[in-house]
């Protein structure tokens, strides 16, 4: 028989002490707790490493591509100096991006016409798609045909062959330049471009706008925007479209003057130290050197060299035997920013015929030393004249007499002076005129 007391002990519900029970619940509380906070400290390692792993990622790409494209930095520099770095459609530089079609071709005038915008040679009223009137332009001017960019395409990404061959018809339609085909093109691939491709090839290594090497120029992979901005400022300065009057650039070293840097450009025709010269200075903390302004005024040079030319000649030349004063102040009314009165003209023509004034001389406008000084913008300029006769040597240049409590005397009868203009813009105007004064006033060599 079974024990009653042991079937009893066995059959007995086992009684836990409270204290154990709570501390029982405390511990599973506890145990809850840490695995709550475990979960979420191994969130926050894994998004601490994501981070880190990506901004690692990150900051070895941007390496990577500043490694890859710091060749052309030079190039993109230049360009926007020039001002067509601007032109690209997001108005960016950033070299590694591809360039649409449109936008090359844009590019590609723009720098042939050395201009920032076409629509005053083409206006389209209602435009299908972006950069549709320097399209057209260069349909026009026969440099593509017309299914080459279209509505279709024009957002298509453009190749290096397809801006090798805008550079190309640019220079054949546009500056009507022939082409160069004695070039032995050196690349590996060069036997997979057609008859007419080869000839592009050839033409740009030729003129060094193509380095020429062994390696695979790979001419169908899509163009960047700092390969395509070598193009440009090679050819800009290889065809000189940048320079005023076919002015050809320097690219001897040796003739470069030590402060090249503060120029978009230099001419082979100046010497260095007309370069070096001193520059005015009005307020030195507002001051900005030619290459930071040139960009902005380079398409109103040329109305500005009308207007410093126009006036440079009319008091450079004098002969009390002809002047007339209605010619002698209508060759003055658009040249100057503060036209003298009337009457200050007047005194000066009685004052050339009563001392018995002749005066002969030219001005040349040395480019593109254009700067700010702080208050006006400068223009320099070289001036050479003769003085052939006066009765009284004093005052003899029209401005002179209207500085006050100011003599200037000509001691010599054969002057060269190096002058820096002073020139100033009408309120929201990039139109430029010279600001009146004696022009003694503008000599930098004093």
């Amino acid at each position: 028989m079974e024990d009653n007391n042991t079937k009893n002990e066995v059959n007995k519900p086992k009684i836990v002490p409270s204290y154990v029970k709570k501390n029982n619940i405390g511990d599973s509380g506890k145990n809850k707790k840490r695995f709550f906070k475990s979960r979420i400290t191994k969130y926050i390692v894994i998004t601490i490493i994501i981070l880190v792993l990506g901004g690692t990622l990150f900051l070895g790409y941007n390496i990577y591509l500043n490694n890859k494209y710091k060749g052309y930095n030079q190039y993109s520099e230049k360009m926007n100096i020039y001002g067509f770095g601007q032109l690209y459609d997001n108005e960016s530089i950033t070299e590694h991006q591809k360039v649409t079609k449109s936008e090359a071709i844009k590019l590609v005038v723009s720098a042939t016409l050395n201009i920032s915008n076409i629509d005053k040679i083409v206006y389209i009223d209602d435009k299908k798609f972006d950069n549709q009137e320097w399209v057209q332009y260069a349909v026009d001017n026969e440099m593509i045909t017309e299914d080459e960019i279209n509505e279709s395409n024009y957002n298509k990404k453009a190749t290096l062959m397809d801006c090798l061959n805008y550079l190309y018809m640019a220079k054949i339609k546009i500056l009507n330049i022939p082409a160069d085909v004695e070039a032995i093109p050196n690349f590996s691939d060069i036997d997979k471009y057609s008859n007419e491709e080869q000839l592009i090839i050839k033409d740009m290594v030729w003129n060094k706008i193509l380095d020429n090497t062994s390696n695979n120029l790979n001419a169908y992979n899509n163009i960047t925007k700092a390969e395509l901005s070598k193009l440009i400022v090679l050819y800009c300065e290889k065809y000189n479209t940048i320079t005023e009057n076919d002015a050809k650039i320097n690219i001897n070293s040796e003739k470069l003057p030590s402060n090249y840097t503060d120029f978009p450009y230099c001419l082979a025709n100046v010497s260095k130290e007309i370069y070096e010269t001193r520059y005015i200075y009005s307020d030195v903390s507002k001051f900005k050197k030619p290459s930071e302004i040139y960009s902005e005024y380079k398409e109103n040079f040329y109305s500005m060299e009308v207007r410093v030319l126009q006036y440079m000649t009319t008091i450079l030349n004098v002969d009390y035997n002809f002047i007339n004063e209605e010619e002698f102040k209508n060759n003055l009314d658009d040249t100057l920013f503060n036209p003298p009165s009337d009457n200050t003209i007047k005194n000066y023509i009685n004052y050339v015929k009563s001392n018995k004034i002749i005066i002969r001389g030219n001005c040349n406008i040395i480019y593109p030393v254009f700067y700010f000084d702080g208050v006006n913008y400068r223009l320099r300029c070289s001036i050479s004249y003769n003085i052939e006769s006066a009765e009284k040597k004093e005052n003899l240049i029209f401005g002179d007499s209207t500085e006050f409590n100011v003599s200037y005397d000509y001691n010599d009868n054969k002057i060269q002076l190096l002058l820096d203009i002073p020139i100033k813009t009408f309120s929201n105007s990039k139109s430029l005129y010279i600001n009146f004064e004696s022009i003694n006033k503008w000599n930098i060599e004093s």
